[in-house]
This record gives structure tokens, sequence and C-alpha cells, in this order.
């Protein structure tokens, strides 16, 4: 959707995606929607936009009220979004508790591994309140994120303390994080305790695979990683929680529902699946974790999961 600031444009890009949905949705019964109705309830909408931003807000409702995967709307790659301010800015550098937050109190909850704040000489810990961010007092009102916006590769002034009434305090220079850096070293860190959590609860007896799309190198991780459970594990736990989606779930699929059929063994030995000889597959126990934020491809996962009883 290219952005205008034309009324008369959006109104006809609103009734041009009713009548392609009306007519190409993949279900002739619209799952049960009168689009009519839709189309009364939310043209005034539609009428009071003043800018993209809003125009772009109501027709993901419309969308939205289809309850079908993969339909949204956007502004072409690369333009301008009317209405939507564009920054740089990185991420706080440290978990904190949202609820004090609100009261005016910064109290550090976590430092997330491989991040300049938990790096030995960070001068943070766990437990620290900060007292202020680049000179401005943290008080009740105050977002935190906001005294860092467009301050990516800068170095954030703290003002830290042992207690939010400390007399003494110290000053903290912290580097910022790019939001995506932090985000993927808090992932990793998660799928790394998550590991160690199987491992305990099961006594050994489970393995745990992570998988945050359905890509090829995906694929690629998913058979390297689980190969080390075929052997001297009972069953493995492979998470599809915040999956972003891609085009392998079939293939899992038939890894994990390869049913033996064949028997092939030596006087004595232990009898093996041909299947195991001649190609890669998993005859384990297995469990599929999976939540809200399961896209795409890792629903069709859950669909498989479900349909052939895996």
């Amino acid at each position: 959707m290219k952005p205008s600031n034309s009324k008369k444009e959006r109104l006809a890009v609103f009734h041009e995606t009713l009548w392609m949905l009306e007519h190409g949705f993949y279900d002739e019964d619209l799952h049960g929607l009168d689009m009519a109705r839709i189309r009364d309830s939310y043209e005034p909408l539609v009428k009071r936009c003043v800018n993209d931003a809003q125009f772009r807000r109501v027709m993901s409702e419309i969308l939205a009220v289809f309850n079908a995967s993969h339909m949204s709307i956007g502004s072409k790659p690369g333009e301008d979004m009317v209405g939507v301010v564009r920054d740089n800015s990185p991420h706080i550098g440290f978990m904190f508790d949202p609820a004090l937050a609100d009261n005016g109190v910064l109290r550090i909850t976590h430092l997330v591994e491989n991040t300049p704040a938990a790096a030995e000489n960070s001068g943070l810990k766990v437990g620290d309140y900060v007292l202020s961010i680049e000179g401005t007092k943290i008080a009740p009102g105050v977002n935190p994120h906001k005294l860092v916006r467009n301050k990516l590769g800068a170095e954030l002034k703290l003002e830290v303390a042992y207690s939010p009434d400390a007399e003494e305090t110290r000053t903290v220079y912290l580097p910022t994080v790019n939001l995506q850096v932090f985000y993927s070293r808090m992932i990793a860190e998660w799928e790394e305790d998550n590991r160690r959590y199987v491992a305990e609860k099961s006594g050994g007896k489970f393995g745990y695979v992570c998988l945050r799309s359905m890509m090829d190198p995906d694929y690629a991780k998913f058979k390297k990683d689980i190969s080390r459970f075929l052997a001297n594990y009972e069953g493995v736990v492979l998470d599809f929680r915040y999956n972003s989606g891609g085009r392998i779930a079939h293939q899992i699929a038939e890894v994990l529902d390869d049913s033996p059929w064949l028997y092939s063994g030596m006087r004595g030995g232990r009898w093996v699946p041909e299947d195991v000889h001649r190609d890669f597959s998993v005859q384990k126990a297995v469990v599929g974790l999976f939540n809200e934020r399961s896209f795409s491809n890792a629903e069709m996962m859950l669909a498989a999961f479900r349909i052939k009883k895996l």
C-alpha cells in the first residue's frame, strides 16, 4: 500500500480490499462473516483517519476479524510511512521490575548473558537501583525506554545505588545494545535455561531442541541436535515457542512419523529398524511445545502433532 494523505484514496483502498476479500478469500462463506456489516461498521472509521498509520490500524483490525493466517497490510518496503516515527533506539540494557518502575523505582531484576550489562566490569548487578539515566531522575511517569531513544552507539550514563534512597551512589557508563541483538541473546539464554531444566527434570533421559524458525538452516540444526539424543535418551522435547515460521514442518513430521515396518539384526544382537540404516528417523518419545507466538509453519507443525498423533 503506497502511503497517501488523501482520504479519497484511502477509502478507495478500503473498498477494493473488501472486494478482494469477498471474491478471493479461500472460504466462500467468509468464515461466516457478514461483509455488508463489516463495510458499514468500518467505513466511518476509515473516513475519520487523518494519516496512513491510523488507516493501517483500521485495516489490520478488519483482516483480524477473518481469523486467517498470513493476512496483513502495510507500506511498500523502503517508503516512508506517514504517521509512524522511525528511530534508531537501543535496548535499555537490562531487565527491570515494571510494577516498581510505574512507581518511579527502577530495580534491576536480570542481566542477560553476553550483553555489556552482564560483563564482569560493567558495574551493575541484579538488585541495583538505577536512580537516573543520562541525567534524568527516575520518577513516577518517567519511561526509562524513552530516555535511551535514538542513542544507539552511545554510552548511557547511569546513577546507580544499592537501595532507592541510598545517600551513596556510583556512576556507571553502559554501552548501548541494538534491540535485535539484545533479544537474540535473551532468547539464547532462555534456550540454554530450558535445556538445563529438561535435563534436570527428566534425570538426563530427555534431550531438548529449540527451533526459532522453520527454514532450511533450522532443519539442519534439527537433524544435528536431535541426532545426539537417538542412542542413550528416552525422548526429546521440541520447542517451537516464539517460532517465526518457514517451510520445513512436513520434513520434521516425516522424521518424527517414520514408523518402522522392517527390522534387521545379527544373531544375538538388537533388532534395528531398517529405515535407521537407510535414512534419518526418530523413534523416541517426543514432546512438542507451542504457544501463541508459534507462527505460520510452526502452526502447521502443531497441526502435524495433532493429526499424525506424534
